[in-house]
């Protein structure tokens, strides 16, 4: 997978919450000149809520990403 490929990097939004304690949820990334659906995680302490701007951090699995909050980018 080439970087263009990956969507580590790339910013999101949230299409069902993400609890905290690693409750899964999901976002939508732009990558590749569309949009492709994620299950998602967070390693925060705190629930990013429906519609909130996110990055992803880490690929865990091809359908499976990690999430931290974009405030501030």
């Amino acid at each position: 997978m080439n970087d263009s490929d990956s969507p580590v990097g790339k910013f999101g939004r949230v299409t069902a919450q993400i609890g905290p304690g690693k409750k899964m949820g999901e976002v939508r990334v732009s990558i590749r000149g569309g949009t492709e659906d994620y299950l998602a995680v967070t390693t925060g302490d705190t629930a990013l809520e429906l519609n909130a701007m996110v990055i992803v951090t880490q690929l865990r699995s091809p359908r499976v990403v990690v999430v931290a909050a974009a405030w501030g980018m």
